[in-house]
């Protein structure tokens, strides 16, 4: 188990029902920083959003590019222990980076870095508007045990990156409409 401080982030005015509450717990790190926090917030937002436009009922998708997910990952989310931190592979962060480039729009594809192009202007809708608890969300619990773990400089400023590359694909696929 993490032993980062967990407590919930500044209320963003969503209401969590079903598997939500426990998620929000689960990703709640203070120690991550507010970058990450923003991240969780406006995640939040998104869930919240989808979900009314769906008249209410909680989003439901599956991120794509299954054959790229992180292995950890993927037995992780069989059963979804919340109060067990799984092993992560000294490879974790390589794998992660493949499947968020695996999950991105052909014209975010990037042949000279380890992030997508930054480039939120099209419709990453079809590839990233994964409601529930099978959509981005599974990005996002990756993403924070990549950030757990011990960084070197280098590390910690390519997780940060992908905070932010992840918080503007989030940010643009929410509608300007506040929940």
């Amino acid at each position: 188990m993490s032993k980062h401080t967990r407590k919930p982030p500044a209320s963003c005015g969503v209401v969590a029902v079903g598997w939500l509450p426990s998620t929000i717990n689960y990703l709640t790190d203070l120690e991550l920083g507010e970058e990450w926090q923003d991240l969780l917030i406006a995640w939040q937002t998104l869930e919240a959003q989808m979900s009314l436009l769906q008249g209410g009922t909680p989003g439901k998708g599956r991120m794509g590019a299954i054959a790229s997910r992180p292995a950890v990952l993927t037995a992780w989310l069989l059963n979804r222990c919340y109060n067990v931190y799984p092993g992560i592979p000294a490879t974790f962060s390589t794998d992660l980076l493949a499947w968020w480039n695996a999950l991105q729009p052909r014209w975010r594809s990037s042949d000279t870095g380890p992030l997508p192009l930054k480039d939120y202007g099209g419709a990453l809708d079809k590839a990233l508007c994964k409601g529930g608890p099978n959509g981005i969300v599974t990005v996002l619990i990756a993403l924070m045990w990549w950030g757990q773990g011990k960084l070197s400089a280098e590390e910690d400023a390519l997780w940060r990156a992908m905070v932010a590359d992840v918080k503007a694909c989030v940010h643009a696929l929410t509608p300007s409409s506040s929940v």
